[in-house]
């Protein structure tokens, strides 16, 4: 039982990580946003 669970909650994560990520590559404007922002933090640290 505890090993099916463990295993469970590291699909349940994985999935989770799946869908961000596809979502994020959907959404060209968000990612786009995303990466803005770094840009901003990077250069304010420089």
């Amino acid at each position: 039982m505890r090993l099916s669970k463990e295993y469970s909650n590291a699909d349940y994560r994985m999935l989770l990580a799946i869908v961000a990520i596809a979502v994020v590559a959907r959404i060209p404007s968000l990612s786009q946003i995303l990466l803005s922002d770094h840009q901003t933090v990077y250069e304010n640290l420089a």
